[in-house]
């Protein structure tokens, strides 16, 4: 081989080598905390400063974006993977543009598993469906969000309370479901 071909076979090598770090780092997400105090709560380290305004960003490989936001916060584990979270509000923007906004009073994050529980007074609007439940889990690498615990949906023509909703942020299907044999209660709105 000339020397010509071998420097053209390492330059494009290195480009993209270059090409493939540069994706990577800039297809991770993006974590933003500040104004650190310490805080007495329920669920607590007693050295664990408190977070304030937190902001947590990220994209699947699919395009779909998620943002949380927190007023405040606080590590519960020395890596920093495990957050919880007070007075949560998260947007998940969908590959079409259509936005999924989440709220509950508390939240807790791991990083390491890409799962996000909200926990009390949890409320999801989507369009024209609104669910509100005690308990709700996202699911990042699964793509899959599901509401329990004292779950109502409400739709444009109906009511309906149930255990659980599972909801596919593929391909959008909701499926609602008791977890005995009863039946899902059905509450016409019209």
């Amino acid at each position: 081989m000339s020397s010509k071909t071998l420097i053209q076979i390492f330059l494009i090598s290195l480009s993209l080598c270059l090409s493939f770090y540069f994706y990577l780092k800039i297809s991770e997400p993006k974590k933003n905390y500040d104004n650190q105090k310490i805080d007495s709560n329920s669920i607590h380290s007693d050295d664990a400063p408190e977070l304030k305004n937190i902001s947590y960003e990220s994209k699947s490989l699919d395009g779909t974006q998620f943002i949380i936001n927190a007023e405040s916060g606080e590590f519960l584990d020395e890596k920093k993977n495990r957050v919880f979270m007070k007075n949560v509000k998260t947007s998940i923007i969908l590959t079409n543009g259509e936005e999924i906004i989440l709220v509950s009073k508390k939240g807790l994050y791991d990083l390491d598993k890409s799962i996000i529980n909200f926990i009390n007074q949890v409320r999801l609007d989507y369009l024209d469906h609104k669910i509100e439940s005690e308990k709700l889990d996202v699911f990042f690498k699964e793509n899959l969000v599901e509401a329990y615990d004292n779950l109502r949906y409400r739709g444009t023509n109906y009511d309906l309370i149930a255990d659980k909703a599972s909801i596919n942020l593929f391909n959008r299907n909701i499926e609602i479901f008791m977890f005995d044999q009863s039946k899902v209660k059905v509450l016409n709105t019209n």
